[in-house]
């Protein structure tokens, strides 16, 4: 998969499992000179959460099966 499509795969899954307000790709990808090997840095916009710390595991686990190094805030 290309990064473009594991971008597309996580925003896919994110939004399908926890309607977020946005998602906002920031880093070298967004600034397209990520190179190989470069993370995944996403801002994931949550509608109000109890515990934020919860919701940023439940996320990862979604996420859990792309091997890419990913960052999730």
């Amino acid at each position: 998969m290309t990064a473009a499509e594991v971008i597309q795969t996580m925003t896919d899954r994110i939004v399908r499992d926890f309607h977020p307000l946005r998602i906002i790709l920031f880093g070298s990808q967004a600034r397209h000179d990520a190179r190989p090997g470069s993370d995944i840095d996403l801002l994931v916009v949550l509608p109000h959460v109890a515990d934020k710390r919860l919701a940023a595991v439940a996320i990862r686990r979604v996420l859990a099966d792309l091997s890419v190094c990913k960052d999730i805030v």
